[in-house]
């Protein structure tokens, strides 16, 4: 968000604003201004006339020298009001990105907190179910002896034809007795490292609750001492005018023009300097402007869903079903046996002479049917993608359909800013343009240091083409707490402030302007 008015800029910062009348006239001439030791509002002292008297503008009128001074004194004051007061915009607006930025991670956390949490129960109960397999078996081994009781029962078992049936289920035993206790080990690892990861998860979304707070603080000092400052400034500011209106005998509403465009070509001047003195790549600085999202620790495995079961008992060798695995041993009993069923097991291969009456080829004309559903299937995915938000699809870098719909909202008396708004009536800068690149199936982070971080390419403003993002940064891109849409022809479409609204600029008079824009 950009404050930029036309006829009504501010004026400077209450705080600032008697460095503002004595500041700019050298030494030699500050004596003789009528201006000097004038104090303005709310400056601490004597309550003085924040404005040169009747007498002394009429005085000044009589004296060339003093009229020049005057005048240039009331329109360096009108600079420099404008100039802290933009910069004041400019703390405000920054601390709001930065609050943006502190929600989302704080949410982030605070879910990652919620989830490691969650785990690490599941793990406490995978651990518990464990514990009593492990004590289970030691308590079995102990009252037996060591020897488990099915053990007993299956060695003791005098059907000599389960050999081989035996000596598997003994080996499955073991295994099942191992795998118990190696169980077990791993559901300690398990827990462990989710309790650490749940601890370490929390103590991050409790910084991140604090950082939050610390930035919900910053933002709401911030806007309150700028908003708090727009009304009287820009009182003042009118008062200037007036005076430099009545020096120089014109009107009011013309010596604000006068002043007005003034400023533009002040405006435009930087601008250009801006672009000429811009090198065509910018520093490499990786990601400066983001939030530092700190993942505690490496997430451990999940947590496996099936619980680990307890020792069964070796089954009784009755119901062996290794038949099928003792199927080699009776091969020497009864040779004959198997043959027999080996040729009748050729007989159902008369079933492949079935398809035989599959070469009734003649049938297969009604295959063209088959054909048919070829056509089918090809829309039927296709119809899916078009109705995605209803979004076209951005082609060789174009951005019509995000323009389109952020003149639409720019038109539309019902839209307006608000700060931190998501829409769909209320913007602020980095919602609106997110909202419009989302028209044209590109997806933007939220904040405008995030917009500025994640676009592909940076470019130079001498290079700006229709579409880029060009952004404001009060700290040379550290952070960004404006961005606009390019329009070309040196216009920008941008969700300004609650007096202007959303609406078309020139390029100049968005405010610390960053020299590079992003290009998605």
């Amino acid at each position: 968000m950009v404050f930029r008015e036309t006829l009504g800029v501010t004026a400077c910062a209450i705080a600032l604003t008697v460095t503002c009348l004595t500041g700019a006239i050298p030494a030699t001439a500050a004596s003789a201004s009528p201006l000097s030791g004038i104090m303005l509002p709310f400056e601490p002292g004597p309550a003085e006339s924040p404005l040169p008297t009747k007498a002394q503008l009429q005085a000044a009128k009589s004296n060339p020298e003093q009229l020049r001074a005057m005048v240039d004194q009331l329109e360096a004051t009108i600079e420099q009001a404008r100039s802290r007061l933009v910069n004041a915009e400019a703390l405000a607006l920054d601390a709001q990105d930065g609050l943006l930025a502190a929600d989302e991670l704080l949410q982030e956390r605070a879910r990652t907190a919620t989830e490691a949490r969650s785990e690490a129960e599941k793990a406490s109960e995978y651990l518990d179910s464990s514990k009593k397999n492990v004590g289970a078996l030691a308590s079995d081994l102990y009252r037996n002896g060591g020897i488990n009781p099915g053990v007993v029962n299956l060695l003791d078992s005098d059907d000599d034809s389960d050999v081989l049936y035996k000596a598997s289920t003994m080996g499955a035993l073991s295994a099942n007795r191992a795998r118990t206790v190696s169980t077990a080990e791993e559901a300690v690892a398990l827990w462990k490292a989710w309790q650490d990861y749940a601890d370490a998860a929390e103590t991050a979304a409790n910084e991140a609750t604090a950082a939050q707070l610390a930035a919900a603080g910053k933002a709401s000092s911030t806007m309150s001492t700028y908003e708090g400052s727009i009304a009287p400034q820009e009182k003042l500011r009118s008062e200037l005018i007036d005076q430099l209106a009545f020096l120089r005998d014109v009107d009011a509403k013309e010596e604000a023009a006068r002043i007005a465009a003034k400023e533009e070509a002040a405006e435009s001047a930087r601008l250009q300097e801006l672009i000429d003195n811009t090198p065509p790549a910018p520093p490499v600085r990786e990601n400066s402007s983001e939030p530092a999202d700190i993942k505690p620790l490496a997430t451990p495995p999940k947590v496996p869903t099936e619980r680990p079961q307890g020792d069964s008992l070796v089954p009784k060798p009755t119901k062996p079903k290794p038949p099928e695995n003792i199927a080699v041993v009776p091969e020497p009993e009864d040779p004959p046996v198997k043959p027999e069923p080996t040729p009748e097991a050729p007989k159902p291969t008369p079933t492949p002479e079935k398809p035989k009456p599959t070469p009734e080829a003649p049938k297969p004309k009604p295959t063209p049917t088959p054909e048919k559903p070829k056509p089918t299937p090809t829309p039927t995915p296709e119809k899916p993608k078009p109705p995605v938000d209803e979004v076209v699809p951005p082609s060789s870098n174009s951005f019509n359909a995000a323009i389109s719909w952020a003149q639409v909202i720019a038109n539309d008396d019902s839209k307006g800013y608000k700060l931190g708004a998501n829409g769909p009536d209320l913007y602020d800068c980095s919602s609106y343009t997110g909202a419009a690149f989302a028209k044209s199936g590109v997806y933007l982070p939220r904040t405008s240091s995030q917009q500025y971080a994640a676009a592909p390419k940076k470019v130079p403003l001498s290079q700006l083409r229709r579409g880029d993002l060009v952004f404001s940064s009060s700290n040379g891109g550290s952070s960004f707490y404006h961005v606009a849409i390019y329009l070309g022809n040196g216009q920008v479409i941008h969700a300004r402030n609650p007096s202007s609204g959303i609406s078309v600029t020139p390029l100049s008079w968005v405010n610390n302007i960053h020299p590079y824009a992003g290009r998605y």
